[in-house]
């Protein structure tokens, strides 16, 4: 399976046709039927509400990309960022957190996390520092490596991918992310990637 290099966050919405309502003869009201679209022109229509309606989430070496909802730009957040921003920011793409929880006995230092489904952000005295991504979910990072469906052989190619010597951690790895920082994963018995990683995670080595 072919990686995609890059993770175009911008999505190119359909734009609908508009066609002219005929005029109406005389003092008559144009029926329902005369100015209705045509269907390929309300399929378009559909499809462009629909993909503004929905906001997008990539993840970086050094936080995430977003999409906000009924837009075309994305924007990038940073580790370092306050709690509030990031779950204002996740409320949009997830709704509410499925769980918060903290740890203070991290091997990072004390840690508190807010979950949405497969994906935790971490956070450090109120701030950003780390996010961790199950498989099983949509989500992947800005250069596609996806739990659950990426290959090691595939990132090992394309992205450098290495398996870390030494590491207490079974089956982790780290590879050249393309935004130019390093990600951190862990791969499945079948070597495929089970999770993935970055920043200060609370792992005990």
């Amino acid at each position: 399976m072919a990686l995609r290099t890059a993770v175009a966050l911008s999505l190119a919405a359909a734009l609908a046709a508009c066609s002219a309502a005929p005029e109406p003869s005389g003092d008559s009201e144009p029926k329902a039927a005369d100015v209705r679209a045509d269907p390929v022109d309300r399929a378009a229509t559909a499809q462009h509400e629909e993909i503004g309606a929905k906001a997008r989430l990539a993840l970086l070496s050094d936080g995430f990309a977003y999409r906000v909802a009924g837009g075309t730009s994305s924007e990038e957040v940073g580790f370092g960022i306050r709690r509030e921003t990031v779950e204002r920011i996740a409320r949009q793409q997830f709704g509410e957190p499925s769980e918060r929880s903290a740890n203070a006995e991290c091997g990072a230092g004390p840690m508190a996390f807010s979950r949405y489904g497969q994906l935790t952000f971490n956070f450090q005295d109120g701030r950003l520092t780390g996010w961790f991504l199950d498989g099983g979910g949509d989500l992947a990072t800005a250069d596609g490596v996806k739990p659950g469906t990426t290959v090691f052989d595939d990132i090992e190619r394309e992205r450098g991918a290495a398996m870390v010597e030494g590491s207490s951690l079974d089956r982790e790895f780290r590879y050249a992310a393309s935004d130019g920082g390093d990600i951190g994963g862990f791969l499945a018995a079948d070597g495929t990637v089970a999770s993935l990683y970055a920043g200060a995670n609370c792992f005990f080595r």
